[in-house]
């Protein structure tokens, strides 16, 4: 994912008073045992959530998806009202 362009992208659709768009990406790695046996495994989480500010309310939605960063911002403006 182009970070720039996404982020871009997400805010020439803002309509929000304010709106807050934040970059996040995670590493996890964990370790399990399955009868004696240790399995790691590595996820990583990336997203960009988003905090809307429209007359004085605020909204907040947090994606799983970084492709869906759009989505994230019309999710937090429609949660103000």
């Amino acid at each position: 994912m182009d970070i720039e362009d996404t982020l871009e992208k997400a805010l020439g659709t803002c309509t929000a008073d304010v709106s807050v768009l934040r970059w996040m990406n995670r590493e996890q790695t964990s370790v399990t045992l399955v009868d004696s046996v240790p399995r790691i495994s590595q996820t990583t989480f990336e997203g960009v959530p988003c905090r809307s500010l429209i007359n004085g309310s605020w909204g907040f939605a947090s994606p799983t998806d970084g492709a869906r960063t759009v989505d994230t911002v019309e999710t937090a403006e429609y949660l103000v009202f």
